[in-house]
């Protein structure tokens, strides 16, 4: 029987034999089928336990199959239902069943722990011709947040840049008088136009990392184009 060893077999049945107090298994006719047990709820407990108090792995066997497998570092068996479905039946060392459960593939992607967020990677900012400052991690991850969700559209601006920002092989130029990033790229170049909220929260930044004017009428150093 693959996935099952028999030692354990053994070991319930023995266990099953000496245990006066566990009752006579029910007939396999009141056993339920693994499709209704899937159907009624992911817990079987209670009087829905009463059902099949009692069994031994080889009573449930015989009306639901070979078990399918052990379940890693637990005194349990599981049944597949379907492709996305399974059974668990779980024992006390007396050989009593403690507990039925279903899973299902739905069940486990929702319980599963959420991949941790990407850390933001490290971001330089020069003003265009002047040395480089490394921006922290919460005014990285301020940015990076903005570009990403951000409508990135094909070709380049004519946007004078007075800025550019450096991370992970990227090259962007910003401008920050309308608040546009160009970006130059093999295949097409492509730019990025904030809104006024996240312009001021961009040019904010860039104020405190380097001072210098950034009202709207600030002479421009560069042209994207001439880059």
């Amino acid at each position: 029987m693959p996935g099952v060893h028999y030692e354990k077999i053994t070991v319930f049945i023995l266990a099953l034999s000496l245990a006066l107090t566990l009752c006579a298994c029910s007939s396999s006719d009141k056993i339920p089928s693994l499709e209704e047990i899937a159907e009624n709820g992911a817990e079987w407990g209670g009087e829905q336990i009463q059902q099949v108090q009692g069994c031994t792995l080889a009573d449930l066997e015989k009306v639901w199959g070979e078990a399918d497998g052990e379940l890693p570092g637990e005194y349990a068996y599981f049944w597949k239902v379907d492709d996305t479905t399974s059974v668990h039946v779980y024992y006390h060392r007396n050989a009593e069943i403690e507990r039925i459960t279903v899973t299902s593939a739905d069940d486990e992607q929702q319980t599963a722990p959420a991949a941790p967020a990407p850390q933001p990677a490290q971001m330089s900012l020069a003003q265009v011709g002047g040395s480089a400052f490394d921006l922290s991690k919460e005014n990285t991850k301020t940015i990076q947040q903005i570009l990403d969700a951000g409508s990135w559209v094909s070709d380049a601006t004519d946007c004078a840049s007075d800025c550019v920002l450096a991370f992970d092989g990227r090259t962007i130029y910003y401008h920050s008088g309308c608040g546009t990033f160009n970006e130059r790229l093999e295949q097409s170049d492509q730019s990025l136009r904030l809104s006024d909220t996240d312009r001021e929260i961009v040019n904010a930044i860039i104020q405190a990392v380097i001072p210098h004017d950034l009202s709207p009428n600030a002479p421009m150093e560069i042209s994207y184009t001439d880059v």
